[in-house]
């Protein structure tokens, strides 16, 4: 049972690094975008379409990067099969696009919705619409760059920042002659560099000049 506690703490340290440094790379990415935005938009788009018996779906999902603000939108209409438009399931699979990137000039940018609400650096914008059978939905929420990549960031630097303190404080323990593990003063006399105890009489971690156990069977 120990021994799966262990196995299993070790992944879950191990993914939460992997996931660490999936933040630590958007950030990274977010910076490199952040300047780019200032004169063209980067974005990222996915519309689909569904054909009903009686109903056609469109879904559109994108994310953009503009005037140094990150984006990210969905919008939803449904509107009734007309006979005569020649929709068919194999014309809504061609309209369907999986996710496109593209980068474009400022003048010729396709999203930039009115954002209605703001609260301190969000904005968000909500929109619903009903018209002759159809319907229409729309939402959006953006944040500016430095932010994002802040927020992004802030996880990882963090634990990669107590990881090199944790290192250097045991470090400096094994410098002055102290344990490694609970800090306790390991030295037999106040002699600089003299002896030390073998093993911590506090959490009783071995020090490192106690003595190495060598296998009985060999000799």
């Amino acid at each position: 049972m120990r021994k799966f506690l262990r196995v299993t703490a070790k992944g879950l340290v191990a993914f939460l690094w992997i996931v660490k440094g999936l933040l630590l790379l958007i950030a990274m990415g977010v910076l490199v975008l952040w300047p780019v935005s200032c004169t063209r938009e980067a974005s990222v788009r996915n519309d689909r379409f569904k054909l009903g018996s009686q109903r056609v779906e469109n879904i559109v999902t994108a994310g953009w990067c503009l005037r140094g603000w990150i984006s990210f939108g969905r919008a939803d209409a449904s509107f009734p099969v007309n006979p005569d438009s020649g929709l068919s399931p194999e014309m809504a699979a061609r309209n369907s696009q999986g996710w496109v990137g593209a980068i474009e000039s400022r003048e010729s940018s396709k999203y930039i919705p009115q954002w209605r609400s703001s609260l301190g650096p969000f904005r968000w914008h909500f929109t619903a619409a009903e018209d002759m059978g159809s319907t229409s939905r729309a939402r959006s929420v953006s944040a500016p760059c430095w932010l994002v990549a802040t927020g992004a960031a802030l996880w990882p630097l963090t634990s990669v920042a107590i990881l090199i303190r944790r290192r250097r404080k045991r470090q400096r323990l094994d410098r002055i002659g102290c344990c490694k593990k609970c800090g306790y003063d390991l030295r037999a006399t106040a002699v600089a560099g003299g002896p030390l105890l073998e093993r911590c009489p506090e959490c009783g971690a071995p020090s490192d000049s106690a003595p190495v156990e060598r296998n009985p069977g060999r000799r």
